[in-house]
């Protein structure tokens, strides 16, 4: 895993960007699957509108997000956000 200060990461690939995601309403959320392709980054990166869907589903009612190996092979994290 390689990080550096100021590196981006996708949203609907990141635990912490799934949190961020499973915040917005309605619009916002349109407005950023019209704008950001979900492209793989793994073989695991969720890269189908329903399913991510189904996973902010989950994120907002258990206020947890993971990423299972959606940006780097063998990487796992935990997200969740702060109220």
């Amino acid at each position: 895993m390689s990080s550096k200060v100021g590196i981006t990461r996708p949203l609907y690939s990141s635990a912490m960007g799934k949190a961020v995601l499973a915040e917005f309403n309605e619009t916002e959320y349109a407005n950023y699957l019209e704008s950001t392709p979900l492209v793989p980054h793994t073989e695991h990166t969720i890269t189908n509108s329903l399913k991510l869907d189904a996973e902010l589903q989950k994120i907002r009612s258990t206020g947890i997000a993971f990423d299972d190996e959606e940006m780097e092979k063998d990487i796992y994290c935990i997200g969740a956000s702060l109220k």
